[in-house]
Order: structure tokens, then C-alpha cells, then sequence
């Protein structure tokens, strides 16, 4: 099979983490076995984006709450506490979510 057929069982199998995970170790394999240096970019981008077994839904739910973490200081350490922090990166929020929101 090559990376074309793996992008449709991603495709086709989004929802399913068992079947994710899978495919993720059977394009890690074809990565390994591959010579042709597009296919192994290609399989090893399907084996990192199923490797946690998550959907695209999930993938998007996650983004967004590391993107909320990141605006509202939360993300990180020493600031946290810190009202400035919240303030400038709470008018960022907008932009930097819309599209995810958008396309949720």
C-alpha cells in the first residue's frame, strides 16, 4: 500500500482510536521499509498523526484547549498569576481561534 491508501484508512477510520493506532504502526513500518524519500515524509506524517489514537475532532478539541492554556498564561510557569499576561494574550484569543472554531 502506499501513502495515498493509508491518507483513506485515516480518512476512513478518524473515529475509531483502536484503528488509528493501527494504522499509525503499520506507517511507522512502511516508513522504515521505503526508499523513495516522499513516501517515507508521507508515512511518517500518517504515523505521527495516529500515533495517540486520536480523531480529528479530538485533534482539533486539543489544539484549542493548548491554544487557551497559552492565551491565558496557563501554559506558562512564573506567569500564571499574572493579570498582564491574560490581558495581552486575551486579545490574541479571536485571532488565533477563529479558524479552528470555525471549522469545529
Amino acid at each position: 500500500m502506499g501513502p495515498d491508501d493509508y491518507y483513506k484508512l485515516v480518512e476512513k477510520f478518524d473515529s475509531n482510536s483502536t484503528m488509528t493506532r493501527l494504522i499509525a504502526r503499520y506507517a511507522k513500518a512502511a516508513a522504515e521499509d521505503t526508499d523513495d524519500r516522499k513516501s517515507r515524509a508521507a508515512f511518517n506524517e500518517i504515523a505521527l498523526t495516529c500515533a495517540d489514537g486520536l480523531g480529528s475532532v479530538m485533534r482539533a478539541w486539543d489544539g484549542l484547549s493548548k491554544l487557551s492554556d497559552y492565551c491565558s498564561g496557563q501554559s506558562h510557569v512564573g506567569r500564571r498569576n499574572s493579570p498582564e499576561q491574560v490581558i495581552a494574550m486575551g486579545r490574541w484569543w479571536e485571532e488565533l481561534s477563529q479558524d479552528t472554531v470555525k471549522n469545529f
